[in-house]
Order: C-alpha cells, then structure tokens, then sequence
C-alpha cells in the first residue's frame, strides 16, 4: 500500500518522494511521507472463506474500511540567486495546489498487511494543505541558503479483511444441564 502511494504522487509531482523516518535527505526538491496512523471502521458481515482441498481449516474474513492518516512535506533547499529558489517554490506549491485539487485514484494490487489483506484494488487519497509554506536559514549562512517547507495532510482510504483461520469441526461435546449427562455431536 506504501509503494502504491508513493510511486502515485511521485507519477502525479515529479518529485521524488522519500518515507520517514529516514537519515537520507536528497538536495534536489522532493516531498517527504510521515505516517500518522491508521484508523479502522468495521463494515458489514463476516465473509466465511471455504477450505481449499486438503486443508482443514476454513478462513473467516471482517470487512474494514481503513483510513490512513500522514503527514506530506513539500522541501525544497537552495540559495536565492536571481530569485530561483522563489521560482521554483512558486512552480512545485502550484502544482501540488491543482494536482490535489480533488481526490485521487490510487491503483492497489491485493497486498498483504498481516493479518490482514486489501479486500478490493485501489484507493483513495486526500490531501489538503494545512500549513503556508516557510522559509528557514540553513546554518551555512554564509553562502545564503535556505530551506522551504510546505505542510500538507493525507489519508488514504481502502478496504482490507481481517482473516482469521477457523478449524473445522470435528466434534463438539456438552453437558444436558437437566440430566448432567454428555451429549457428542460428531462430524463422522
């Protein structure tokens, strides 16, 4: 699901997109992913998944739907000369501005997160911008560089089955509480 995302903004900005946490920071202008957490919502009834030949165990599957939340930072580093870095933060807040204009499809392929799977391909993602863009003095004054940020929140959603195995019953036993005598029920 991370890829999927990833390589999505990536065809959708150019830009490359690095996951934190990381201690590699590229120079060139590029967008950063901080995870923030996912949130589940349970929907509809348990699907009940037959054993295959030779198994015996069937697996029950609870439908979610998943909304995962991030964090994407837009930075870009360089010293003003002629004003190049201003152009080229105006060029990228701009295009993130129309690129995330309105939700956006992201092609998923059935993956695993277990003990859970993406029940259906694809997703949606959301962005919306939830802080101006800042300038900030590097420390290495001197030769005049600087580093723009710009905050933006996520949430991808997508639907996802929580499996469990459920062994096939062979034989159940209780107790008849008015005779105190055992009853089994067998599959044979």
């Amino acid at each position: 699901m991370l890829t999927a995302l990833v390589e999505t903004i990536k065809k959708l900005t150019g830009l490359d997109v690095i996951v934190e946490p990381t201690k590699v920071e590229p120079d060139r202008p590029h967008l950063k992913v901080v995870p923030k957490g996912v949130k589940l919502q349970r929907e509809g009834n348990p699907v009940v998944f037959d054993p295959k030949d030779g198994e015996k165990t069937a697996i029950t599957g609870i439908p979610y739907k998943a909304l995962w939340s991030f964090e994407l930072y837009l930075h870009l580093k360089g010293a003003n000369v002629d004003n190049t870095l201003v152009g080229k933060v105006l060029e990228a807040s701009t295009l993130l501005a129309e690129r995330f204009l309105k939700p956006i499809k992201v092609e998923t392929k059935e993956d695993v997160l277990a003990p859970y799977i993406v029940a259906r391909p694809g997703a949606i993602l959301q962005l919306r911008k939830i802080q101006d863009g800042k300038f900030y003095n590097l420390e290495d004054e001197k030769h005049g560089l600087f580093l723009y940020e710009e905050v933006w929140e996520g949430s991808l959603l997508f639907g996802i089955l929580r499996l469990w195995e459920v062994p096939k019953v062979q034989e159940v036993s209780a107790k008849d509480k008015t005779s105190g005598k055992e009853v089994e029920v067998s599959n044979e």
